[in-house]
């Protein structure tokens, strides 16, 4: 039994630690310097109603635009989320590791709800080598999956090997992939493409209509919307697994499924028809969004996005 002179005390501290923990959590003082605009939140909750509310978060996000500015803020809980309407502006910020972007892996981690296998961080590291040295190449290819589905294949293989050899597991370098003429990769092509077509809109107007729900966030996941939208998320990865296993056999490829769905969709789902300098160092878009995740301090034109900040940019 503890003595009440030591326990009433003990408590009063103990209620003055977590008020003051909470206050400092809702405040801005980690901020350094201007604090960016956005709609008034609640203590702890931040703007948790607004996201919830919102039947459209898009045209939410357009409007936040128009009234506060190309950059704000719109806090959820305690996490700190900043909207920015020209990704250009974080160039500086990720070339000086102030800030990295985290598309890959957050599409990994919302499709995962759809049924897609977990990845794990080292797979994650290895999908951003290969998107980071062959992007360009697979975006020569949007026109004809026959080709991309390929090409991917062929990456995968080529830097799975070069990691082997890095690694002392292997020394010799691997077996050409089976080569097929422009006549029979268009034929093979016409073959499914409607049906792939139609998945990819289906993932696209998914993603386009809840641009949250591809962070793979809990927070987001409530709601009977969401749910029919994970619903149909899992219809369509199952019809273009489908869609991908059928284009391998017909090409006498094998290669990590998980690993070709993501690549895949990074290509098809993206808003650019080919990739500059500076979208190479922002990553794949989604739809025409990106995220990014704040490691230090980043100084983004006159702020200074606090850590562990999470960022949406066009």
């Amino acid at each position: 039994m503890i003595p009440e002179y030591i326990l009433i005390p003990g408590l009063v501290i103990g209620g003055i630690a977590v008020v003051y923990f909470c206050i400092l959590k809702c405040a801005h003082n980690d901020w350094i310097g201007k604090i960016p605009p956005g709609p008034r939140g609640i203590p702890l909750l931040g703007c948790l109603s607004l996201y919830l509310k919102s039947e459209d978060l898009t045209s939410l996000i357009d409007s936040c635009y128009k009234d506060f500015g190309s950059i704000y803020q719109m806090r959820c809980c305690l996490q700190k989320i900043v909207y920015v309407q020209d990704s250009t502006v974080l160039l500086k910020a990720i070339e000086g590791k102030q800030m990295k972007p985290t598309t890959i892996r957050n599409l990994a981690t919302g499709l995962r709800k759809c049924g897609l296998k977990r990845f794990k961080r080292r797979e994650i590291d290895f999908v951003t080598k290969i998107w980071q040295n062959h992007a360009v190449a697979f975006f020569r290819e949007t026109s004809n999956d026959a080709k991309l589905v390929i090409r991917i294949a062929e990456k995968i293989d080529e830097e799975d090997t070069k990691q082997a050899v890095e690694n002392g597991d292997i020394v010799k370098p691997p077996v050409k992939l089976k080569s097929h003429s422009e006549v029979d990769l268009l034929e093979i092509d016409e073959e499914i493409h409607i049906s792939c077509e139609d998945i990819v809109q289906t993932f696209r107007t998914l993603l386009l209509c809840n641009p949250h729900s591809w962070i793979g966030s809990s927070v987001f996941s409530f709601g009977t919307k969401s749910k029919v939208n994970r619903v149909k998320g899992k219809h369509q990865l199952e019809e273009l697994k489908g869609y991908l296993e059928a284009r391998l056999a017909i090409n006498k490829i094998q290669t990590e499924k998980k690993f070709l769905i993501l690549l895949f969709l990074l290509v098809k789902l993206s808003s650019r028809s080919s990739l500059t300098s500076a979208d190479l160092v922002l990553g794949p878009d989604i739809v025409g969004w990106r995220s990014f995740f704040c490691q230090d301090y980043a100084e983004v034109k006159d702020y200074h996005f606090p850590k562990k900040t999470i960022v949406y940019a066009k």
